[in-house]
């Protein structure tokens, strides 16, 4: 019963572009010999990848005694076993639980630490060896080596503090060892810790404390239990803030009369803490939530289309800092640094790691500036991808070999999950057991928007859900370390994840945050949060951290969306993209449209990719087709449709792109205004102060792609709907003669005002 629309043992390319090998399986039959003959397809460095896969499958299938062989006399000459592989197959053992900085030590028990085996034994079976381990080069002891938990009992450590362990895979027989490596370990005495009277909100958010304030001046005091170490939200709700001072632990002071919406987020040690509020003479409520790691890339730098308003200090004071706990990279200023950390919040710097050796990745983190200007607190390494072997086994190498030398953090950016037994394992590991257990692992899950919302349902459930359970089954507790760093770039044609005008990326956003917040596989998760924010336009910059602050810090499960009535596809305009069939049809092109005049239908492949930048691989031609308007002498052409579905009294965003498609076809750099305008009939008033056209002049693209291509204008008409249906009609009244110029990305959704 075998059945998968792709599927295959195959060799790819470097990216994945192209593959070589079986791709097709019967749907039953017994054990069965299949071969492929091919000519391997150039490739970067000459790396090659290998693959067995199966998407979107169902019924199952056994494989057994997969090779590839050279069968030329040259290709076998030229063969020879890769370097990456002789290194994945070395025996290791892998710190599996706890963190090794946080041995929990409990009275009179012996502490244990659990390691796992990965790799190949050179001779003998696993029966054949066992596990020594030693505590600071002291006595050995030692336990059978299995394919299982190896559990260590650390007998000679009874008191809390650091320690070296050693260990080793020795052959039983011969004395040989296979294996050695020393770790810095830690023992802990675990805080006494409750739950009572504590209130899960969602995935994210437990409320562990709201008790009503005594109307007094006087000291009243509020104890408080977090269960893990972490960030809190600390608030006093309709307090009056004029002497209001509260103090956590007796040491900080986290609120007063000066402190913004009288609520602050800090990251506090696992345990008893207690809050001491003085000046609430007008009583109130005390309010502390354990919430996730609020994460955003990145601060004051401004979006690539300068007619958003800046995203400076007084815009991140304003929509950002209400809804976050942790920037990275980007730029805050040296007068707005002390009013940032007083706030508790924390700055990483973000560093290039990509491809990096294993041998200059511990020089280049003790000197990167994240790990020794004041200002940071620690970096964020940029980044690795599970796909590569080439990249990821010589960070991990790297990684083992780094000494932590202050108290600052590494967090490691990650694309795709984990797959390969082994070198996964113990990559997760080291990203983890770093700089002494507080190492974050985040992944990109930048997702792009389907046609339909059924589509992006399936989509999402293989991004965040299959993922969360992957990871899962990689590493124990990863989900305490771990998390989701989501897409919130929208800005064509600087970088858009938003492919499809008829969706909303608003509801999109809302419901990938819907599902971290909900789904059980997402429970607990660690961190979460945003990359790509400059990458946003304003309406979606504020609108993520509305998301945050939803989610993350009010706990809430419902959406957001449904408050301001959002949809995944609005359905205010239809083929915004003048879609043609499948098979080329022009004259599909403009179904739902009303032409006047010399109008016809357009196609450039990769256009959308390139002079857009909707981002990602795949489009399958989504966004290459236009309305193209040419210009005789005197004629005006048309283009219209009658929008529908629109609440009087709301505000909408009308926006589209236009390009000369002579430009297009012959990739070539022409940036300017080009003549086609937009008309909208008597139900919408206009709103010129957020309305704007940008023209992209850029020389040189962000991305590679973007290099000597056709730019496009970008129109953003923001409008009040006074009826429920509004006539928009473009055309090409102030176009040259002889100007073939194309229009597309019509999009038209609900637009959020600033409050």
């Amino acid at each position: 019963g075998f059945k998968s629309p792709h599927c295959g043992i195959t060799v790819y390319d470097f990216g994945w572009n192209h593959e070589l090998g079986l791709v097709e399986f019967p749907e039953n039959q017994d054990w069965k010999r299949m071969s492929a003959d091919f000519t391997l397809m150039p490739s970067r460095e000459n790396w090659y990848g290998f693959a067995l896969f199966a998407c979107d499958f169902q019924g199952s299938i056994e494989i057994a005694d997969v090779k590839m062989e050279a069968i030329s006399e040259d290709s076998l000459k030229g063969s020879k076993a890769s370097d990456l592989v002789k290194l994945l197959i070395l025996p290791k053992l892998v710190p599996w639980k706890p963190l090794l900085n946080n041995i929990p030590l409990y009275e009179g028990k012996v502490p244990t630490m659990t390691f796992r085996f990965f790799g190949r034994l050179p001779e003998g079976e696993v029966k054949d060896y066992d596990v020594q381990y030693s505590v600071n080069n002291g006595a050995s002891a030692s336990v059978p080596l299995v394919m299982s938990d190896i559990v260590l009992p650390l007998k000679t450590v009874t008191t809390p503090g650091d320690f070296d362990l050693t260990v080793a895979i020795v052959n039983r027989g011969s004395g040989k060892v296979l294996y050695q490596r020393t770790h810095s370990a830690t023992t802990i005495i675990l805080p006494a810790t409750s739950d009572k009277g504590h209130v899960r909100l969602n995935n994210l958010v437990v409320e562990i404390l709201n008790a009503p304030l005594a109307k007094t001046a006087d000291p009243q005091k509020f104890d408080f239990c977090t269960m893990r170490s972490g960030w809190i939200f600390i608030a006093a709700q309709n307090a009056a803030a004029d002497a209001l001072e509260i103090m956590l632990d007796g040491k900080l002071t986290v609120i007063n009369a000066k402190t913004p919406r009288l609520e602050n987020f800090r990251d506090v040690v696992m345990g008893m803490h207690t809050l001491e509020v003085k000046g609430a003479a007008n009583g109130g409520t005390i309010i502390v939530r354990s919430i996730p790691e609020i994460f955003n890339y990145c601060p004051g730098v401004n979006n690539g289309v300068p007619e958003n308003p800046p995203f400076d200090w007084e815009f991140q004071k304003k929509y950002v800092l209400p809804s976050v706990t942790t920037q990275n990279g980007g730029n805050i200023l040296p007068e707005n640094r002390k009013e940032f950390f007083d706030a508790g919040y924390k700055w990483i710097a973000n560093l290039g790691t990509v491809y990096i050796k294993s041998d200059v990745l511990p020089e280049r983190l003790k000197t990167a500036a994240g790990m020794t200007q004041p200002f940071y607190q620690g970096v964020s390494c940029d980044e690795q991808f599970f796909s590569s072997v080439q990249s990821i086994l010589p960070y991990t190498e790297g990684m083992k070999k780094f000494v932590p030398f202050n108290d600052h953090v590494i967090y490691t950016w990650i694309t795709g999950v984990p797959t390969m037994t082994g070198l996964h394992n113990d990559f997760i590991a080291e990203c983890l057991n770093t700089c002494h257990g507080r190492g974050r692992l985040i992944s990109e899950v930048y997702c792009r928007t389907k046609e339909t919302f059924e589509e992006a349902q399936d989509y999402l459930n293989q991004a965040i859900v299959e993922r969360a359970k992957n990871f899962k089954s990689f590493y124990p507790d990863v989900i305490q370390h771990w998390g989701i760093i989501l897409g919130d770039f929208n800005q064509i044609p600087i970088l858009s994840l938003a492919h499809h005008p008829s969706v909303d990326y608003k509801y999109y956003l809302d419901y990938q945050f819907n599902m971290l917040a909900n789904h059980p596989e997402c429970k607990d998760m660690a961190i979460t949060g945003y990359w790509g924010s400059y990458y946003a336009d304003h309406e979606l910059h504020r609108w993520a951290f509305m998301l945050t602050r939803h989610y993350c810090v009010e706990g809430k499960k419902t959406m957001l969306s449904d408050e301001y009535g959002l949809s995944y596809i609005p359905d205010h305009i239809k083929n915004g993209d003048f879609d043609m069939a499948k098979d080329g049809d022009f004259k599909n092109g403009f179904e739902n449209w009303t032409t006047n005049g010399n109008i016809t239908n357009g196609k450039h492949p990769g256009f959308a990719t390139k002079s857009h930048n909707r981002w990602g691989s795949g489009n399958n031609g989504l966004g290459d087709t236009f309305a193209i308007f040419s210009k005789t002498e005197d004629e005006v052409s048309t283009v219209t449709q009658v929008a529908k579905g629109f609440v009087p009294g709301k505000a909408y965003c009308l926006q589209f792109s236009t390009v000369d498609y002579d430009d297009v076809k012959a990739n070539r750099l022409n940036p300017r205004q080009f003549g086609i305008n937009v008309t909208l009939s008597d139900g919408a008033q206009i709103r010129k102060d957020l309305s704007w056209i940008h023209v992209d002049k850029r020389v040189k693209g962000r991305y590679a792609q973007n290099n000597g291509v056709a730019r496009c204008n970008l129109h953003h008409v923001v409008f009040i709907a006074s009826k429920p249906e509004i006539t928009v009609t473009f055309d090409n009244a102030k176009a040259l003669k002889g100007e073939n110029l194309g229009l597309n990305y019509v999009m038209l959704t609900p637009f959020i005002l600033e409050k």
